[in-house]
């Protein structure tokens, strides 16, 4: 797979689960509980550093 802003290869960094939701000041962490997580392979370009997230389907 290829960045799309420079061309260069991207490299696989990492899977991970990130979570949704918010804490509120009221319910605390109560919103991400509810809302779960979102399974995620996150790659980086070696050449300019960019970040790309794709959602991990199961």
């Amino acid at each position: 797979m290829q960045c799309l802003r420079c061309g260069t290869e991207l490299e696989h960094l990492s899977d991970e689960e990130i979570q949704l939701g918010h804490n509120s000041f009221l319910f605390g962490s109560f919103s991400q509980m509810l809302s779960g997580s979102l399974d995620v392979k996150i790659y980086v370009c070696p050449g300019c550093k960019k970040l790309e997230f794709y959602h991990e389907e199961d």
